[in-house]
Order: C-alpha cells, then structure tokens, then sequence
C-alpha cells in the first residue's frame, strides 16, 4: 500500500488517473510518469504516522508503508532519525 504524496491517500487516488508505477518494492511514482522524469527527488522517508524521518543513506531499512518526501514537503527542514543528519544537506 503506497500514499500520494500529494493528497496522501492510498494510490491509486483523485489525484492518479494512470495506475502507479512502481521503482522498488514499496516505492511508486504517479501514473504516467517514467523514473528519471519526475522533477521532485526524495530526499527523506516519512514513518507511518510522520513520527520519524530516515535520510537517503537509511532508505533500504525503510518498510514499504514509509513514504518519500521531498524538499517541499519538509518546509522546517529535517533530521533523520538513524543518524541525526539534517535531511536538506546532501552528504
């Protein structure tokens, strides 16, 4: 089960008209778009809940419910919860 990112409900949602592409397990991007084409990148994955955030480095220990967010949807920045680096800060 994967939310959108943008209106964060199950996809596919009102926002999907094409089914949902899937990149890795658990990972999708909106119909229609193709890998490489999307112009947002994640930059953290959001727990179930929005409790905790992991950076980039963690996202293999991420479950398929965790859901990747990108600079817009962390407007106060972030820190990921495995290693306390700041989210916004590419290593």
């Amino acid at each position: 089960m994967a939310l959108c990112r943008h209106c964060h409900r199950v996809i596919p949602c009102h926002c999907h008209t094409v089914p949902p592409v899937q990149i890795r397990p658990g990972v999708y991007l909106a119909g229609g778009t193709q890998p490489g084409n999307d112009t947002s990148t994640p930059v953290a994955y959001r727990s179930p809940g929005g409790l905790y955030l992991y950076c980039t480095q963690h996202a293999d220990d991420v479950g398929t419910s965790w859901t990747p967010v990108d600079s817009d949807d962390l407007p106060d920045g972030g820190v990921c919860a495995k290693c306390g680096a700041d989210v916004l800060i590419t290593p």
